[in-house]
């Protein structure tokens, strides 16, 4: 285990145990959320004003800090990287101000995303994803019957944490093989580049695959926009992007 030093007592000055969600079920629910904004803001960046862009950007930054969702800030970093690999002069723009604030803020940033712990804290996670990966092991072809799997811990219901995890322990691997080919053929193929942050958020939250929810209608949503797009007189300048990087 990696271990640091922390300067604060547990919960005191982090941004994790002072996260607010608003009208969302949890905080969670409102990281998602921010990162679906972020995901349509880079779709349709072109299609703004400078100005509106940056106001849009300073919104989000101010929606990821408050539901302070790391999964969510990793995601989107991945994204952003993602997004601009061909614009050499934003990404030294933001590896310059990346180094600035790591300078003056290093010891904080490492307190709060460890939770103002020692070590790098995974929620519980490595014990909760042993766990469903057990039962797919014990059961790999037929799952759980479809029926979603949910591991009780002390009297509480937790799922897996993990999007794909939690398909695969449901359902098994050959109904999850059969729908994951079919997701990437009908939904993903030609568009997997704007739908990057929220797969890498569904790998340590469950964010896409819950079902007739907000997470997969959005997301669905914005699949289907981006495949009008790619059919219409138009080009989506997201296309255009996944073909740029493909080429780079």
């Amino acid at each position: 285990m990696i271990k640091f030093r922390s300067k604060s007592k547990i919960g005191e000055g982090i941004v994790y145990y002072n996260r607010v969600f608003g009208l969302s079920v949890n905080s969670s629910a409102y990281a998602f959320k921010v990162l679906v904004g972020f995901v349509i803001l880079m779709a349709i960046k072109s299609q703004l004003s400078r100005r509106v862009l940056l106001l849009c950007i300073a919104i989000l930054l101010v929606g990821f800090v408050t539901s302070f969702n790391r999964t969510a800030i990793v995601a989107a970093g991945i994204g952003f990287l993602m997004f601009y690999c061909n614009n050499w002069r934003v990404l030294l723009a933001s590896f310059t101000s990346g180094c600035v604030v790591c300078v003056y803020y290093l010891s904080s940033l490492i307190d709060n995303f460890n939770r103002g712990k020692d070590g790098v804290d995974l929620s519980g996670r490595d014990y909760i994803f042993n766990e469903f990966l057990t039962l797919f092991m014990q059961r790999p072809f037929l799952g759980n019957a479809t029926r979603k799997v949910w591991l009780q811990i002390d009297g509480n219901l937790y799922h897996a944490h993990n999007s794909y995890l939690e398909f695969m322990a449901s359902n098994g691997i050959f109904i999850s093989l059969l729908f994951f080919t079919g997701y990437y053929l009908l939904i993903l193929r030609g568009r997997l580049l704007i739908a990057l942050p929220l797969l890498v958020y569904s790998v340590f939250q469950y964010g896409l695959l819950w079902g007739l929810v907000f997470h997969d209608v959005v997301f669905f949503g914005l699949m289907f926009y981006l495949l009008k797009s790619e059919y219409g007189v138009q080009t989506s300048p997201v296309q255009e992007d996944v073909a740029i990087c493909q080429v780079s």
